[in-house]
């Protein structure tokens, strides 16, 4: 398969090596991949798929992996009524608890097919059965996308998925407040002189909770099309005017001497430290020069401005290589990945290998594009029956400390996907400075709180003003705190070390093996270690283990709102409260934090959440403290203000 003259490179040294993770034997094809990866495993991911193995009428298969890819675990999409014959467009997201979700279009005939979702509480092990969030009748809903409210404000939890409704192409929304059991009545998003004719609604979801929507209108082959941004500020109900952002000149449906398809779907994320919108797309602008290029556009205000598009991919311009299929994934910690198909390697311009590059400034500068896969395809080669390419995209995703992509190889001889992941030390975010240990009271400080994202009526600004006054945390350079953003097991021990007062141990042997001597939160760790407040994980689940099999602590996953109460608890010393009856639903009696949470809440430095919204409520209309869920920086600020100012 080879061709003569292709130019070898050495797969990139941070890429592992990539697998086959599709799993049928008998050469029908597979396309269309997306991926997810799961936030609190490295080592779990789930790839989804168009399957040809019966034909034109393709079933939607799931392939999962526990071990890092070694091994995959192949099954069908849950079964649907009778009368739906065959699936499209699957998609697969993990929710920020940990939650994974399917969408996919079950087709019935045409006009008729709705969308659906499934969800697994044991990474794509086992899944629920399935749940119509519109009916296949009447409409052809397709491509469908999902984004989450993890901000913590009150729309926390609320899931949102945008799909295309062909017949008119328009763009429509639905959302769900209980973890997707149960669906709103959908909405059209596209509107105006952009209501129709559009495709591949990308979605994010903004710290204040607004929900951005960013779609192409006139998404026919070899058009010019326009990027079209809208967006929601009441949980998904209504929709801003939509506003062009700039125009994308499309490939033809079939490049030049080849049968394939091609077509062109953006890549929207968030960079949650800068809080920066960035945006990849296939262009054909300069196809007499370079072919197909893959352009970059950022936004620094939500989406309100955007930086001119600039060539992402690259390989030497004047070179006529075709790359397409890009995507877009943003880590907790701010790093940017892009991947896409890319033809640099091969003179004939025909051969391609997927690429990648990474951003770790927000995207003003990338590293060199690296090769992903180990062998190349050709597009050309075996279609199945009943496609009419390699499909419309491959996948991408990115958790703590991992990035996984996949793409449709054909280096077998038919459609297969393959999948490999990136491991990286996430980078550490700005929490605090060093300053004097705070008083034992809050009292007025001569400091001006610079803060721009903290308002005076916010339940969290005079925790915050207080705890940067006494120098236990510090903001970014852009005069922002951030309130809304997750906080890391290592910046939430910095903080009530800080918060405490207590001198820094600096010992010179580590006690947990991720957080060695010299960094970032070395003697703070290891202070409250040796305080008894903070423990670790054992090692070899999923971190191998040292020679002295010494525990991990996760420095940089995310805190949740029982974890950084169990530290408060025991930072302050206060003797443990067991009653007999639950103050919240979901934190029952003999529960891991139980004790934790009932003594924090005795205290008055915790609350809950109203049940009802998800949550369903008991007789006694019990709230929920959403044990699992992220703290934000907010919510921590005011649980250690509550904390250190109740002193005796």
């Amino acid at each position: 398969m080879l061709a003569a003259g292709f130019i070898g490179v050495p797969v990139a040294p941070a890429w592992e090596q990539d697998r086959r993770a599709t799993q049928e034997a008998g050469g029908a094809g597979q396309n269309e991949p997306l991926i997810a990866a799961n936030p609190f495993d490295v080592d779990n991911a789930i790839v989804v798929t168009k399957d040809f193995r019966f034909g034109a009428y393709s079933i939607n298969h799931i392939d999962t992996t526990t071990d890092g890819g070694l091994t995959w675990l192949e099954q069908p999409f849950p079964e649907l009524e009778p009368s739906i014959t065959a699936h499209t467009d699957p998609a697969v997201f993990f929710g920020p608890d940990g939650r994974a979700y399917l969408l996919w279009t079950g087709i019935v005939n045409w006009p008729n097919a709705g969308i659906y979702t499934s969800w697994s509480d044991d990474g794509g092990l086992n899944w629920s059965p399935a749940v119509a969030i519109t009916p296949p009748s009447g409409h052809f809903d397709d491509k469908a996308w999902m984004a989450f409210d993890a901000t913590g404000g009150p729309r926390n939890g609320t899931i949102y998925v945008a799909w295309t409704r062909f017949g008119k192409a328009e763009i429509w929304a639905a959302r769900s407040t209980n973890r997707g059991a149960t669906w709103s009545v959908p909405v059209q998003v596209s509107q105006g002189a952009w209501a129709s004719g559009n495709d591949g609604a990308q979605m994010v979801v903004l710290p204040d909770g607004t929900l951005v929507v960013v779609f192409l209108h006139d998404a026919s082959p070899g058009q010019i099309g326009t990027l079209v941004l809208t967006s929601s500020t009441d949980g998904g109900q209504t929709f801003s005017p939509n506003t062009p952002l700039f125009t994308i000149q499309q490939p033809p449906y079939n490049l030049p001497g080849e049968v394939w398809r091609i077509f062109t779907y953006h890549s929207l994320a968030r960079d949650p430290v800068r809080g920066w919108l960035t945006m990849i797309w296939q262009d054909y602008r300069y196809a007499q020069s370079n072919g197909i290029d893959i352009l970059m556009s950022r936004s620094t205000d939500d989406g309100a401005t955007w930086s001119a598009p600039q060539r992402l991919n690259d390989d030497p311009p004047g070179v006529v290589r075709d790359q397409w299929f890009p995507a877009l994934a943003a880590a907790p910690d701010g790093r940017l990945t892009a991947l896409w198909l890319d033809r640099r390697e091969d003179p004939a311009n025909r051969l391609y290998h997927a690429y990648a590059r990474t951003s770790t400034n927000g995207g003003l500068t990338w590293s060199p594009g690296v090769r992903v896969s180990s062998a190349p395809s050709d597009p050309n080669e075996n279609i199945p029956e009943g496609a009419d390419g390699i499909g419309d995209y491959i996948g991408l995703s990115a958790a703590p400390g991992v990035v996984w992509g996949a793409w449709v190889d054909v280096r077998n001889g038919n459609q297969d996907i393959y999948a490999a992941r990136d491991l990286f030390t996430p980078q550490p975010t700005p929490t605090s400075t060093p300053m004097p240990a705070p008083t034992a009271t809050p009292t007025a400080t001569p400091c001006a709180m610079p803060f721009t994202d903290v308002p005076r009526d916010a339940y969290f600004y005079e925790p915050v003003r207080y705890l940067y006054c006494h120098g236990v945390v510090s903001g970014y350079a852009d005069n922002t705190f951030r309130p809304w953003n997750n906080t890391t097991r290592g910046q939430v021990v910095k903080i009530v070390v800080l918060a405490e007062g207590w001198a820094l141990q600096n010992p010179p042997e580590a006690t947990f093996a991720d957080v060695p001597p010299g960094s970032t939160f070395y003697a703070y760790v290891e202070t409250a270690a040796a305080r008894g407040i903070i423990g670790g994980y054992p090692c070899g689940n999923p971190e191998p283990c040292d020679p002295q099999r010494r525990p991990v602590f996760r420095p940089y996953a995310d805190v949740t709102r029982a974890q950084i109460t169990k530290i408060v608890v025991l930072a302050e010393g206060w003797a443990l409260q067991n009653p007999p009856e639950a103050t919240f639903a979901d934190v029952p009696p003999g529960s891991t934090f139980y004790a934790y949470v009932e003594t924090a809440a005795a205290r008055g430095i915790i609350g809950g959440y109203p049940c009802g919204n998800p949550e369903p409520c008991d007789p006694r209309r019990t709230p929920y403290f959403r044990p699992g869920n992220p703290a934000t920086r907010g919510q921590i600020a005011k649980i250690v203000y509550n904390a250190i100012t109740a002193r005796r």
